[in-house]
């Protein structure tokens, strides 16, 4: 493993920035492999949801699982659900964190100053992003006021990974610089059953008030095979598909266990 993986000025760039984008980390065979399970697996759904696959099995995913997968959620919400739920229980998703330069990546900026570091992975999410809809969207937020439970103080983050190239037309992810230098912010919650009905920007649990940064925000190019990887404490959000495409999307948090703020702040001690 090149220990050259992450600069000096990658580091500090991260450190001033609080996200930065790691490229072409992450070789096109691991997507391939997940690919092919993942269109096994959108098939197979399909046909117990009685659509039509005929002109879909067997072909690759890049020409028409994207469509099919549309077809699906279009035509059974609920099927559609339980397909999402499946990705993100399936062992091919959580495959894409075992990659070892990512990991070396992840323990560069984690460390302590003394060199400590144990590493914990958790909250892996897999997002599916059809065209226009913007059910799965959540507004400006701090990813440490969402899993608190699971992060240091300082030394969490998280691995925002595309797997396909993420640009502003399909809704990639929209960070404002400098964000995390704040530390965890105070969020505003929304009731339940409006989570989903706030203007974009206010959407999900817990959002931010963000007018004062909204000038600063930044679009991130991510593509394929490159890494987003972002401070526990910077202010995010997804921005909207409005392309013809599927945006395919895999998240995980990765805590140092040893830092400040993971075992301290446990209320069993």
């Amino acid at each position: 493993m090149a220990s050259s993986l992450l600069t000096p000025m990658d580091l500090s760039l991260y450190n001033e920035k609080g996200y930065i984008v790691l490229n072409d980390i992450i070789p096109d065979n691991c997507f391939d492999d997940f690919f092919e399970e993942f269109s096994n697996l959108l098939v197979c759904v399909c046909k117990k949801a009685m659509l039509d696959v005929r002109n879909y099995s067997g072909i690759a995913y890049e020409e028409h699982v994207d469509s099919l997968l549309i077809k699906l959620y279009s035509n059974n919400k609920d099927s559609a659900g339980f397909f999402y739920d499946l990705i993100n229980k399936h062992q091919i998703f959580f495959e894409l964190f075992r990659n070892q330069n990512l990991i070396h990546a992840v323990n560069s900026i984690l460390k302590l100053e003394d060199g400590s570091f144990s590493l914990s992975r958790t909250d892996e999410q897999f997002f599916i992003h059809i065209p226009i809809d913007t059910a799965e969207n959540i507004g400006w937020h701090q990813d440490s006021s969402y899993f608190y439970d699971n992060c240091s103080f300082k030394h969490s983050l998280i691995v925002w990974m595309p797997l396909k190239k993420c640009y502003p037309e399909n809704g990639s992810l929209i960070a404002i610089p400098k964000s995390h230098l704040a530390g965890r912010l105070n969020h505003r919650e929304n009731e339940h059953d409006s989570r989903k009905k706030q203007p974009l920007e206010k959407r999900g649990r817990f959002f931010i008030e963000v007018e004062d940064y909204s000038a600063n925000q930044e679009a991130l190019m991510v593509e394929r095979g490159s890494v987003v990887l972002m401070h526990i404490d910077s202010i995010h959000r997804s921005g909207i598909n409005l392309s013809d495409s599927v945006r395919y999307t895999a998240i995980a948090r990765f805590s140092n266990v040893l830092a400040p703020g993971y075992l301290g702040k446990k209320s069993i001690w």
